[in-house]
């Protein structure tokens, strides 16, 4: 969904443990990561230092973000705006960071997920 991304300036929106963030990284892209828990962070720069991956992490909530407009080719946010009581504003602000012609790459877990379920929002 994100297309190619080599050398694209990526932010993973809610990147939590950062597997993908760390992928992208491998694959070329300048990779940002934000997320508005700082265990998941450790987390994140861990996995990135143990890859050799050069990733740029920020705490910082989706519906605030550090960056300004037009700063990100691809955004992707996967599985994080069910946790927002106000999903909209967490996309605005993706689309603010967003480069015109970028691509804003979605994916979330159905309300019948088995994770989904069990997960407080």
């Amino acid at each position: 969904m994100a297309g190619p991304i080599d050398g694209r300036r990526l932010l993973d929106a809610g990147c939590g443990d950062g597997i993908y963030l760390v992928e992208a990284a491998r694959l070329g892209a300048q990779a940002s990561g934000v997320d508005i828990s700082e265990a998941m962070l450790r987390v994140a720069r861990r996995r990135a230092a143990d890859a050799g991956a050069t990733v740029d992490l920020h705490r910082a909530d989706l519906q605030e973000l550090p960056f300004a407009d037009d700063t990100f080719d691809v955004v992707r946010a996967i599985t994080v705006l069910r946790f927002f009581p106000d999903p909209q504003r967490a996309v605005d602000e993706m689309a603010r960071v967003l480069t015109p012609g970028g691509r804003l790459a979605i994916g979330e877990l159905g309300r019948w997920s088995t994770w989904a379920a069990g997960r407080s929002s």
